[in-house]
């Protein structure tokens, strides 16, 4: 079992969901991160190219997995 240490923000209110998906006959999904924020904002357009390739990303206004995430 593995610790991990999270370190809490003050002010700040950083967001993001995982989405962790099996399929029915069960392969494992490349995970699914959803950011806060817009899809043509900084977040998006700058650093979400610099993170891995193995992983799916998303923006969305509160990071939540809705219907529009779960079509993509």
């Amino acid at each position: 079992m593995r610790t991990i240490y999270i370190r809490a923000s003050t002010s700040d209110t950083k967001r993001a969901t995982l989405a962790a998906t099996v399929t029915m006959n069960d392969n494992l999904l490349p995970p699914f991160l959803i950011f806060k924020g817009a899809e043509n904002g900084r977040i998006a357009t700058k650093e979400l190219p610099t993170y891995p390739e193995m992983c799916c990303y998303a923006m969305q206004k509160k990071a939540w997995m809705d219907e529009a995430m779960m079509m993509k």
